[in-house]
């Protein structure tokens, strides 16, 4: 994940908003069409400023892990996620800002 193009969307907008649809799309660039469909979003939102802020991934995966599992592997064998989840949400940096 550090090494593809999801972390460089997240990098890149930090302090700024993403939708579930760009997350989703930067996983298919990154580990092969369908793997975004794998993928569901959680927000929260900053009890201070009341911003809702993506505070979740969870990836869908299927299959053994080991040490040589490939994630795109592993996500590709699991049945798709139902729904996105939040909509969208800002990048925040480690902690609330």
């Amino acid at each position: 994940m550090n090494a593809s193009p999801v972390r460089d969307l997240f990098t890149k907008n930090i302090g700024k908003q993403l939708t579930s649809d760009e997350i989703r799309g930067a996983f298919n660039q990154a580990f092969g069409a369908g793997a975004g469909d794998r993928v569901r979003v959680s927000c929260l939102v900053d009890p201070s400023s009341g911003r809702r802020l993506i505070g979740e991934l969870t990836l869908g995966l299927s299959g053994p892990i080991g040490p040589d599992s490939k994630l795109a592997d592993l996500l590709l064998a699991s049945a798709p996620t139902a729904k996105a989840g939040c909509p969208k949400g800002t990048v925040d940096a480690i902690g609330f800002q």
